[in-house]
């Protein structure tokens, strides 16, 4: 099983396969590699070919490509997301795979669904209305090529046992896939009898996954480069990947570009990228929180922008930006209260750990125990108003700790990003603070009533949070 990064997977197979057929060459590799669709409709025919002795001398090889057999509840929008992708790449066989297996985990079938009306489609599937035309084709492709919708986990176990129970011959499977679960039963076995190759990269945006990401590009590119007698200078590297991000199929197609671009020139420069390529990357969301919290107009206008370009919706953009004026609204109660007087402005980390987050921690617990009395108080209340002929019977209650949105520090180990709030939430007043709310419920009001333009709506709204002072 070769799973995690598609390209990098792909790329895998691809060595493995002329590895396994190299002595006997591509007409071998035709007749004794078969790849199936890693439905969970093609395990049993995988199986059935796995356990049949061939005619032919020679490797035979099966292969699931791109399965779906890992797929749990948690992943459905990653598996919806991969359908829209695929969709947009004119590959609906694949998007349809992806989109069976959605309906799958939901335990969703045809008749559950309204075929042809993409607004119905998209509340069935979670996917917004504005937005969900795509499903209405994948829908009929799915009907019309009388593509079963898998029982979800259904062909895991039933492959499981298949393998552990051993293939005819020589005959070997290969499984590709982008998701898997070390928990389940397949994985362990798997394991055992087979090997596991781990083509993963984190998708995060921690400064360590950041560098791995740029450590798998650079080593792709210039694997690529270098079979074509090409280089390219520092500074391109830096824009190209700006204007992707980590998305190594796209990064290798506008190398091809790059390459017939340049002709016979050896070296590729920052200006034939800017010359030729156009930004593919979505920003994520923190980078437009952050601007925002840093009152960089330029910034989080672009990084809007950007993801509104990326299919990100208004209103979670909107939320976004509410949050984080939230949480600065948090901090900055905090610095103005009775506790707030350890911080300096602008102090370092050091500082902040030893004498400012001890008294947060305090802010939290008085602000918890203050809670609490409320709640005791309004039952008791509500108690004394309760007459003994309706008087419901007691019931003992789990004894739980309530979660307060408003602590400041709910992960006291984790202080460096309660630290960068606190330090943000200088670059506003109290009072801007407080009249930022009052744009913010205007906006929210917009958004979800008029025939405004969003994209104006968000405009106005990240203008007078982040005007110049």
């Amino acid at each position: 099983m070769i799973h995690g990064e598609e390209f990098l997977y792909k790329k895998a197979l691809e060595n493995l396969l002329n590895t396994l057929f190299a002595k006997d060459g591509t007409s071998a590799r035709l007749t004794g590699y078969e790849s199936l669709d890693g439905s969970d409709q093609s395990i049993p025919a995988a199986i059935e070919k796995l356990n049949t002795y061939s005619l032919l001398s020679g490797d035979t090889v099966v292969g699931l490509a791109d399965a779906r057999i890992f797929d749990s509840k948690q992943d459905r929008g990653h598996l919806l997301n991969s359908a829209k992708t695929a969709f947009e790449s004119d590959d609906i066989k694949k998007a349809g795979r992806y989109l069976a297996s959605v309906m799958g985990l939901a335990g969703l079938t045809f008749d559950d669904l309204s075929i042809g009306d993409a607004p119905r489609l998209g509340a069935a599937f979670g996917v917004d209305t504005g937005d969900a035309d795509w499903l209405v084709a994948v829908v009929a492709h799915l009907i019309e090529n009388k593509v079963a919708v898998p029982t979800a986990g259904s062909g895991s176990d039933t492959l499981a046992t298949a393998i552990a129970n051993g293939f005819a011959g020589g005959n070997r499977l290969v499984i590709t896939t982008d998701v898997v679960d070390k928990r389940r039963r397949l994985y362990k076995t798997i394991l055992e009898k087979g090997l596991i190759i781990d083509c993963a990269v984190p998708k995060g945006d921690r400064r360590d996954e950041r560098m791995t990401q740029q450590t798998v590009m650079t080593e792709q590119m210039q694997a690529f480069l270098k079979k074509r007698g090409k280089t390219v200078e520092q500074k391109a590297y830096g824009v190209m990947a700006e204007l992707t991000g980590f998305d190594l199929r796209t990064m290798m197609s506008n190398l091809e570009k790059l390459t017939a671009y340049v002709g016979e020139r050896s070296n590729i420069t920052a200006a034939d990228v800017s010359a030729l390529l156009t930004r593919t990357k979505a920003d994520p969301i923190y980078a437009l929180t952050n601007a925002v919290a840093e009152r960089d107009l330029s910034g989080a206008l672009f990084s809007m922008r950007s993801l509104l370009d990326g299919n990100l919706h208004s209103l979670q953009i909107f939320t976004a930006i509410a949050n984080q004026m939230r949480k600065l609204l948090l901090a900055k109660g905090f610095v103005k209260g009775p506790k707030g007087g350890t911080w300096r402005k602008g102090a370092d980390f050091n500082y902040f750990r030893s004498q400012v987050l001890p008294q947060i921690v305090a802010h939290d617990q008085n602000l918890q125990a203050s809670i609490d009395k409320d709640d005791e108080l309004l039952a008791g209340q509500k108690e004394a108003a309760t007459t003994p002929q309706n008087k419901a019977p007691k019931k003992k209650a789990a004894k739980k700790k309530k979660a307060i949105d408003l602590a400041l520090a709910p992960n006291p180990k984790n202080a460096y990003p309660i630290y960068q709030l606190i330090l943000k939430s200088d670059n506003f007043t109290l009072d801007e603070l407080l009249n930022g709310f009052a744009q913010i419920n205007e906006t929210d009001l917009k958004l979800k009533t008029s025939t405004n333009n969003p994209e104006i709506v968000l405009e106005k709204l990240i203008f007078n949070l982040c005007r110049p002072v």
